[in-house]
């Protein structure tokens, strides 16, 4: 595994590269994506793909909406929606299963980087896969704003526990603004345990 300024710097540049060559100069890059969460074990290899995934995705959010982004964002959730959620109920099941603190962090970073692709993959419109299992998502985002564990929490600053309750309370923020009826049956419960968490905050 790269050093972590070597990773910002590749990650950087990939960003650059997606910008202007994904999918369409990139065409394999989904597939491969794709089989590598299907088929490996491996936590180190789920987790660099992933957040390759969140890498390249991040495009969708900065460009303006046109018939060729919403086709780029069509062929992208296509591909990888079932997926992801795969990816992330497995990761949340063995998180809230209670994993040894050394396994913590690594499930940590790949939560991360899976509700930032989720993030990625709404900011357009609202894809019918996302709404038909808002359930198995929000259910998951909820049970993670409870979650604890030294292990994963910052000590005196932000560590990858709160970085991953700040993104799904970007991802509450998003849904709230933007597809509030679809939102509405999670409301009362975001709010609760959003407000819990503020509170609990020193």
């Amino acid at each position: 595994q790269a050093p972590k300024q070597v990773q910002v710097q590749l990650s950087a540049g990939l960003e650059e590269i997606s910008i202007t060559d994904y999918p369409a100069e990139w065409q394999s890059l989904l597939p491969e994506m794709v089989q590598h969460l299907k088929t490996s074990q491996d936590m180190a290899v789920l987790k660099g793909t992933m957040q390759t995934a969140h890498t390249v995705f991040l495009k969708f959010r900065a460009q303006a909406r046109s018939e060729d982004l919403l086709r780029e964002v069509k062929y992208t959730v296509t591909g990888f929606q079932e997926t992801h959620l795969a990816v992330f109920t497995a990761t949340c099941t063995r998180v809230l299963g209670g994993l040894p603190a050394d396994q913590l962090v690594a499930h940590f970073e790949l939560l991360l980087a899976t509700i930032g692709v989720f993030f990625s993959l709404n900011v357009i419109d609202l894809p019918e896969f996302f709404e038909d299992h808002r359930e198995e998502y929000f259910r998951g985002f909820l049970e993670l704003l409870k979650f604890q564990h030294e292990a994963v929490a910052g000590q005196g600053q932000q560590g990858l526990l709160e970085q991953v309750k700040g993104a799904i309370c970007e991802c509450f923020v998003l849904y709230a603004e933007k597809y509030q009826e679809e939102f509405m049956p999670f409301l009362l419960r975001c709010v609760q345990e959003v407000w819990t968490l503020l509170v609990g905050l020193d």
